[in-house]
């Protein structure tokens, strides 16, 4: 068994949000997705921005309001997000604490690869 721990304290800062990559996990697993823990401070908006892959966020905490293309929704604790390759999606955090969730990407170019190229 081999577990990660969340280092707070070592977020990485992309796309305007604080993030851990979990996978690719070096010297442990490089499964066919990759995936992050993020972080978005209250009133804070992650970049928008698209990619080739296909991508989950899982709210773990908090709530926001998903964008993708020119829809947007209210979305909280327990909802999954997808979007569609390509799109240009963000979030935006409209509560009063940090909204936390887990960022899922994969049949891209970069997973190909084994690129460790950060797509939240």
């Amino acid at each position: 068994m081999h577990i990660k721990n969340l280092e707070r304290d070592n977020l990485k800062y992309e796309y305007d949000l604080y993030a851990q990559r979990n996978f690719p996990w070096k010297g442990v697993v490089n499964p066919p997705f990759g995936g992050a823990w993020c972080v978005l401070p209250p009133n804070q908006q992650s970049s928008p921005h698209n990619h080739d892959e296909k991508e989950v966020f899982i709210i773990v905490k908090g709530v926001g309001k998903a964008q993708s293309g020119d829809e947007y929704k209210e979305v909280k604790e327990g909802d999954t997000v997808y979007f569609t390759p390509f799109t240009e999606h963000s979030i935006t955090n409209i509560g009063e604490q940090d909204l936390e969730f887990v960022s899922i990407w994969w049949d891209g170019s970069a997973q190909e690869e084994n690129s460790s190229e950060f797509h939240i």
